[in-house]
């Protein structure tokens, strides 16, 4: 048997995004800044702009980090002049591989759908969708964030999360997307939806670690 492969997908973000580095706090904090200063830029009048961007980017990023997430990413535009507000953290959940090893594609389907529905979070939604050797599971939710130590009002959120699994061997990852921006909250799942269908896992071929979401 294969050993399960315990590293992280690869994936096309497009637009304008940057990395946060999610080591300590000190090095996410710092690259918060950088971020927010390139995105709302340094002149005085943008001052409040920086600081809600500065706490609802660290509010998220420092519970996305003590969730274990081993990436974290934040949108700044997904084209010229089409600005957006979005973060993407990444995880690799600690799931049986060696177990999920042995399973096919429908098997680990079924095994992604009960392990997501048994979650303690409900979800608004749950999609299911399935590719050759990749399963797809889809759950959205809103919830809040609170702001209070910046002296700011908590703001809502929706949160996207991909559970992406593929079989022979097996890969498993969790992208996690957030959003303040509400109204587009249909449109930016669109958008979130495209990024899931380009993870590819390093050293996969095209037809074996594609998602698809119709």
């Amino acid at each position: 048997m294969r050993s399960p492969v315990r590293e992280l997908p690869a994936f096309v973000l497009p637009g304008s995004w940057g990395r946060v580095d999610l080591s300590s706090d000190d090095s996410a904090s710092a690259t918060i800044r950088g971020l927010v200063s390139r995105v709302a830029g340094r002149a005085d009048q943008a001052a409040t702009l920086r600081a809600e961007l500065r706490a609802n980017i660290k509010e998220i990023a420092e519970q996305a980090r003590s969730a274990g997430a081993r990436e974290f990413y934040f949108a700044a535009e997904i084209a010229p002049l089409v600005p957006i507000s979005a973060t993407l953290s990444v995880f690799l959940p600690e799931w049986d591989l060696d177990r999920l090893d042995e399973l096919g594609i429908v098997e680990l389907e079924s095994v992604l759908r009960a392990g997501t529905s048994a979650m303690a979070t409900p979800a608004l939604g749950e999609r299911t969708v399935n590719v050759p050797e990749v399963a797809v599971v889809r759950r959205r939710y809103r919830r809040v964030v609170n702001r209070e130590r910046e002296g700011l009002d908590p703001v809502p959120i929706f949160q996207v999360d991909y559970w992406v699994a593929a079989a022979h061997p097996a890969r498993l990852a969790l992208m996690s997307f957030s959003s303040p921006m509400m109204t587009y909250e249909e449109d930016l799942v669109e958008l979130f939806d495209a990024i899931v269908k380009t993870t590819r896992w390093p050293g996969d071929d095209d037809s074996r670690a594609s998602a698809a979401l119709s």
